[in-house]
């Protein structure tokens, strides 16, 4: 008699075709399923570049630093090898954000950008004149959050003038201006001259 894959067990000669908890764990391998980790990002830092960078020049440009968490708390060195942030950004409409997407992971991660340093940290670019939508994946799946000023946002809407110098990010949640600090004053500022 060929065999079959039945959600049913056979009690005390009766079929029993409740499905299996899938929470109750499995006993062949002792536990409970393993839970998939939750990522968050948070923002740690942020500066101005005046007169643009390479890939803008001319163009009043924010920086804002992010660090990737996982279950809250902060992913080191080889724990990072396999994280991959990207982005979404969807234009409003009139909107010149120049701006395909980022990637970012470690030197030699499965990236290929790097542009991720060995605490997790990142730096994202914004720039351009108009209004988008920012969204974070890690692995292809959106972050759980994103701490930002005191709020926690999985969609950061975002308004662009960098000809008035002001970019909001996060719906105000931070507002970069001409008194943000300038990139270049501190280690660990981004480098895109």
């Amino acid at each position: 008699m060929p065999s079959e894959s039945v959600w049913g067990q056979q009690q005390h000669g009766m079929f029993d075709p409740t499905p299996p908890d899938p929470t109750s764990g499995c006993p062949a391998n002792g536990g409970p399923p393993a839970s998939m980790p939750t990522f968050t990002l948070q923002e740690v830092d942020d500066c101005i570049y005046p007169s643009g960078t390479g890939i803008n020049p001319g163009t009043w440009t924010l920086f804002v630093k992010y660090q990737v968490l996982e279950n809250g708390k902060p992913i080191y060195g080889s724990d990072l090898k396999s994280v991959v942030v990207t982005e979404n950004v969807v234009n409003g409409p009139n909107s010149n954000i120049k701006n395909t997407g980022g990637a970012w992971c470690i030197n030699g991660g499965s990236c290929g950008a790097g542009g991720m340093d060995s605490s997790g940290n990142f730096w994202d670019m914004l720039s351009g004149q108009g209004t988008a939508s920012q969204t974070f994946l890690v692995g292809g799946q959106a972050v759980a959050g994103v701490s930002i000023g005191g709020q926690q946002l999985t969609t950061l809407n975002n308004n662009y003038n960098s000809k008035g110098q002001t970019i909001s990010v996060g719906g105000g949640a931070l507002v970069g201006t001409s008194t943000t600090r300038e990139c270049g004053t501190k280690n660990g500022d981004p480098t895109y001259r």
